[in-house]
């Protein structure tokens, strides 16, 4: 009998230390609706090879409004990294021919791809975790 009431001591220990581990694990909730953040002014850039200007406006979706703050202060870094990726891209891949093949809604989603990994990456030692990119306008001229 002795022996029983250790096993199911022993259980009874286990099952509050496991109990007590999964409660100091828990994260802590954020927001379940997004966010989102407008970057300041329109990004106006040369389309490269061309005379053309592109006009950009790009807003970013996050959960949790702790990082908002942080994206102000960030500001300037965040705009480098946007013009270096909107800089290369050429007229023909904003305004294709039929004849190209080239699927304009394709350059755009791989464009919002390409700052969402870029900007992640940049922002990830600041605790910032952007969700997704929305490019607003879009415009050559």
């Amino acid at each position: 009998m002795t022996r029983i009431k250790k096993i199911i001591a022993a259980v009874l220990c286990a099952a509050l230390a496991l109990t007590f581990l999964a409660s100091c694990n828990k994260e802590v909730p954020v927001n379940d609706k997004p966010i989102y953040y407008q970057i300041p002014d329109q990004f106006v850039t040369n389309v490269a090879a061309s005379n053309h200007l592109l006009r950009t406006i790009v807003v970013l979706v996050v959960y949790d409004e702790k990082m908002l703050e942080t994206l102000d202060a960030k500001g300037p870094v965040i705009r480098n990294e946007l013009i270096q990726l909107l800089r290369p891209i050429t007229s023909k891949q904003i305004n294709p021919g039929e004849e190209d093949g080239i699927d304009p809604n394709a350059v755009l989603e791989t464009l919002k791809s390409d700052i969402l990994a870029r900007l992640n990456e940049l922002l990830s030692g600041a605790g910032v975790e952007i969700r997704e990119v929305l490019i607003t306008d879009f415009v050559m001229q």
